[in-house]
């Protein structure tokens, strides 16, 4: 991982990200750590509250243990580490030296890290943003649902979308072309297509005769069976302009 060929998948959770992630690593050039969350935490890097959270996060020390890191070394570049930049740069050493000196692109891939986003941008000015929505309808009802993440109320769920929507919205002048744009729906009814295109905008090798269709699912308006007409209602009277940047009804 350098400045130059670093890129982040981030936006609201549910929205994709790890279908996105996976059809990714098919390449054999580009691998992905479990999520970090080193940009989500507002708290300053190195203050108590962040090296709490790092240290004790049972997801965290999980993601760290899939990832084949040591979790003593991790402590270890927490430590010595003197921002963000450098703990995110140590940690994708590690984890290149665990899987085999790997030589090509690891990327980012932590839907939460939007929140640090100015930050990223900071850090890594060269950087990519690759930035996947979904139709907040489906998100919502989702979060509503559980399933990995504890179930939220009508309101936490609204704004796990529209918080992430508005920091990305409000980033664009500064993201430029920089920033890469796709939704879900587009991803799954055209897997291939999307994903050869996501790989032209990274500089990256582009597949040839693939049929990635076979893994992937077409999308589904699941809040239809989730969310009553009341509810419904709520969501687009709240994300109405914002469903409308992206063609959403």
């Amino acid at each position: 991982m350098n400045n130059n060929s670093v890129f982040f998948i981030l936006g609201s959770v549910r929205s994709g990200t790890t279908l996105l992630r996976d059809l990714l690593k098919k390449r054999s050039n580009l691998l992905c750590p479990e999520e970090t969350h080193f940009f989500r935490w507002a708290e300053p890097f190195e203050s108590t509250d962040y090296n709490y959270v790092n240290k004790t996060a049972e997801t965290l020390v999980m993601h760290r243990k899939m990832d084949g890191v040591n979790e003593n070394e991790f402590l270890e570049i927490l430590e010595s580490s003197k921002d963000r930049k450098e703990l995110t740069l140590n940690y994708m050493s590690l984890f290149r030296k665990a899987h085999n000196n790997f030589t090509g692109t690891i990327f980012d891939k932590t839907p939460q890290n939007v929140y640090g986003l100015p930050l990223i941008k900071s850090y890594f000015p060269d950087s990519k943003i690759v930035h996947i929505i979904r139709n907040p309808l489906n998100v919502i009802s989702s979060l509503k649902r559980g399933r990995g993440l504890l179930p939220q109320n009508l309101t936490g769920a609204i704004n796990f979308w529209k918080e992430a929507i508005l920091i990305i919205n409000t980033m664009k002048p500064i993201l430029g072309e920089s920033l890469y744009e796709l939704k879900y729906e587009d991803l799954t009814n055209n897997p291939d297509i999307e994903i050869n295109k996501l790989l032209d905008f990274l500089g990256e090798e582009k597949f040839e005769n693939i049929n990635m269709a076979t893994n992937v699912h077409a999308s589904e308006d699941s809040y239809l069976s989730v969310l009553d007409n009341n509810e419904v209602e709520i969501v687009k009277a709240e994300l109405s302009n914002l469903m409308k940047i992206y063609g959403y009804q």
